[in-house]
């Protein structure tokens, strides 16, 4: 603490101060296992005799010890052997969250020099739904999965647009080559610290970047955007390793503070900073308040509240809600 706070004027120690709710965590946590290995009894090993053969199952203390230690040596050898993997989706994440700032600039752009004019696709075909495709959507995953894609090489993407890195093409286009060039720089330069390494808890079974899926959204809300309800427009990143969900990122370009909302698995809570500050600098978002549990809860009065799309409203889904009983819908 007092290190932290003799440098908190500096550029670079956000991310520690912003990952000390987290550390307090992790260090209640292990003060509360040695609660319970000092309350079982400590042996002449440095380890409770009941409890290491209550962990084996079978077995003497003694041999429970050697098969406890076995264990604890495995676990950190697997530790260090994937703290590269770690490093890297460390380094993934970062740029994520500084990523989804920097694509939402392009659609602010576009937005405000097209106005009306903007130029608009119909995705829909021969659905009969109107599903807008806009250049600022195009514009901005096109950026994305050029930056990903010139830091992560064989980064797998998933992007909204469909749209994917051409090695032969975009490279021909000097602007765009340019635009991404800087972008790289900027990344590597200032962003690649706003998540740790050892705020990362990868899912059971990774064993390398290869395991890792980036989602993307450059634009959501397009339908809003061309009714005018700009403040509806989000650019959201999202990273699921193995398959499970691990990290997500909004940015609201339109917004007063244009403000970033991110947070993930072992990052220890969600996050927001605006577009003035830097993702170290980001603040804890508390949690929306508990359901009150008093005499109005417990007869029913209070209806759940059901978070549903408006632009995207449909029979199925109005018919989903219809069967959740009374509701509130949001």
């Amino acid at each position: 603490l007092a290190s932290i706070e003799a440098s908190k004027s500096a550029s670079n120690v956000g991310m520690h101060k912003r990952s000390l709710p987290h550390l307090v965590k992790v260090c209640e946590l292990a003060n509360t296992a040695l609660e319970n290995l000092y309350s079982q009894g400590l042996g002449s090993r440095g380890l409770p005799h009941n409890a290491l053969a209550a962990v084996t199952g079978t077995g003497s203390a003694a041999e429970s010890t050697v098969q406890l230690t076995m264990m604890a040596q495995q676990g950190g050898e697997e530790w260090r052997e994937l703290e590269p993997v770690r490093q890297e989706v460390a380094r993934v994440f970062s740029c994520c969250v500084c990523l989804a700032k920097m694509a939402g600039d392009i659609v602010l752009d576009i937005a405000d020099g097209c106005g009306e004019e903007i130029r608009v696709t119909n995705k829909g075909g021969e659905t009969g739904e109107f599903d807008p495709q806009t250049q600022a959507d195009v514009a901005a995953e096109r950026f994305i999965v050029g930056v990903l894609s010139k830091m992560f090489p064989g980064l797998a993407l998933v992007g909204e647009e469909g749209i994917a890195f051409d090695e032969e093409e975009d490279p021909k286009d000097e602007a765009f080559k340019k635009e991404v060039e800087a972008a790289v720089r900027e990344l590597k330069s200032n962003h690649m610290d706003a998540v740790a390494p050892w705020e990362v808890a990868l899912p059971q079974g990774c064993r390398s970047v290869e395991d890792i899926l980036v989602w993307i959204d450059p634009l959501d809300g397009t339908k809003e955007l061309l009714v005018g309800n700009r403040e509806g427009v989000t650019t959201l990143l999202g990273v699921s390793i193995c398959g499970k969900p691990v990290l997500g990122c909004i940015h609201q370009p339109f917004t007063a503070r244009r403000r970033s909302v991110w947070g993930g698995i072992g990052i220890g809570g969600v996050y927001e900073h605006t577009a003035l500050e830097a993702a170290g600098q980001a603040r804890p978002v508390a949690p929306p308040p508990a359901r009150s549990r008093g005499a109005g809860a417990a007869k029913g009065r209070r209806k759940p509240k059901i978070v549903t799309t408006r632009s995207h409203g449909s029979a199925q889904v109005r018919d989903a809600i219809s069967r959740l009983g009374e509701v509130e819908t949001v």
